[in-house]
């Protein structure tokens, strides 16, 4: 695969997002706050150590992005919980950690490096990743990139820290996690057999939606906090996390508002069948009425014609 060395660093730089949900129908939407939180001063910041040798072989940008969507196969609802997987255990391993029944936690989906797999510079992970995530969530190049970039860091920040991951995720998740592997080490040569990258997953109804990755907590301050500034690149990274976050914004608007027309409709439309079942019931009640008036009627001419009958057998011929 393609080597070199990449590293965020930053001067002077945060930014928060604040994300509040607001049910209604089939989704939430998520409010974006520009404001800025000011990073630890002695925090260092993440930097990860590529390999930088002699390259045996060279993968393209594409074919190292195939890894990812090669393995969107396993982003699918199970329907009673579990976990769906794909790919290879001794190299590339998705799972799928998905249970609707647990309420408490999140969903996740978990990227295995395996112990034979050749990954050795962090700009292929995020390849790999962001393959992945617009394979299986339909997420464009840019916001995959974007998403693929937090994700590493969101790990490094967490990596080896199981408590944390085992107060925010579901049983489903975390049954899969191991205090060696979990998160992401700094260090290309601790990758293989010793990685579990986890991907927060929003509401499951929410899959195949811009909001289908958790990002509230991809950016929550200790991930924040590890993003410096280095010409330029950790500014352009909040911008496009910004812009994701408000397309997020505007498609849980569209989903709010989808859902209203569509609950306005439900409305006038059982409004409509009350109006026709209280119509036929009057119906019916007028039926029932003529029915007896009819009833009536039948049982006087029944009478009428028994006294006719009994008057003319008791006139003399």
């Amino acid at each position: 695969m393609t080597r070199g060395f990449w590293r965020i660093s930053m001067k002077k730089f945060a930014v928060a997002v604040l994300a509040s949900s607001m049910c209604l129908a089939a989704g939430f939407s998520l409010e974006v706050d520009r404001n800025e939180i000011a990073p630890g001063q002695n925090d260092p910041a993440i930097e990860f150590i590529n390999y930088t040798g002699p390259s045996a072989t060279v993968s393209t940008a594409a074919e190292i992005r195939g890894i990812g969507s090669a393995l969107s196969g396993a982003a699918v609802q199970t329907g009673t919980g579990g976990a769906v997987t794909a790919g290879s255990r001794s190299r590339y391993f998705l799972i799928h950690a998905v249970d609707p029944s647990t309420a408490t936690g999140l969903d996740a989906d978990i990227l295995v490096i395996g112990a034979d797999a050749t990954v050795d510079h962090i700009d292929n992970i995020r390849r790999i990743l962001s393959g992945y995530l617009s394979a299986a969530y339909g997420y464009t190049e840019k916001d995959a990139a974007t998403l693929a970039t937090f994700v590493t860091i969101y790990n490094a920040v967490y990596r080896g820290k199981i408590d944390i991951f085992k107060a925010r995720y579901k049983p489903v998740v975390t049954g899969y996690l191991t205090a060696e592997s979990v998160g992401l080490s700094v260090r290309y040569s601790d990758w293989p057999g010793k990685t579990q990258i986890v991907i927060p997953l929003s509401d499951p109804r929410l899959a195949g939606t811009i909001s289908s990755i958790n990002t509230t907590l991809l950016t929550d301050k200790a991930v924040v906090d590890k993003i410096r500034e280095d010409g330029g690149d950790g500014t352009q990274l909040r911008k496009d996390m910004v812009e994701l976050k408000e397309d997020e914004r505007d498609a849980a608007q569209k989903r709010a508002a989808l859902a209203q027309e569509e609950a306005a409709a439900a409305r006038a439309i059982e409004q409509q069948k009350k109006l026709e079942a209280e119509a036929a019931g009057r119906e019916a009640e007028k039926a029932r009425k003529d029915a007896e008036t009819a009833k009536k009627e039948a049982d006087k001419a029944a009478r009428d014609a028994e006294a006719a009958q009994q008057k003319a057998a008791a006139s003399p011929e």
